[in-house]
């Protein structure tokens, strides 16, 4: 159900907008095609993804699942496409262990 509304919510950021989206070993893709923020003339050195990682991530936190959401792959950078990776959180508790500050998150 998350994944359904994510890919809607990418899909009315701009109408050219497509996403494909798959759940496999407990991780799950998001494509992305025809990003108004990635679809650009000059490769950026970086991704321009963030909108859609904030958006989704945020998405996931109202229905109370602490997802990490990353760029794996950005068409601004030079890729075919924009993939995000969703994977299930770590919590504070395990990176304390791991010795990790969650203020670096």
């Amino acid at each position: 159900l998350v994944t359904r509304v994510a890919r809607r919510l990418v899909e009315r950021t701009y109408l050219s907008t497509g996403t494909r989206a798959r759940w496999r070993r407990g991780q799950g893709r998001l494509e992305i095609r025809g990003s108004v923020f990635c679809d650009v003339r000059h490769r950026s050195e970086g991704p321009l993804c963030d909108y859609y990682v904030a958006a989704v991530r945020q998405l996931f936190s109202c229905f109370d699942l602490s997802m990490d959401v990353r760029v794996e792959e950005c068409r601004a950078s030079g890729s075919a496409r924009c993939r995000l990776t969703v994977t299930e959180a770590e919590t504070a508790d395990e990176l304390a262990l791991a010795g990790v500050a969650t203020s670096d998150r």
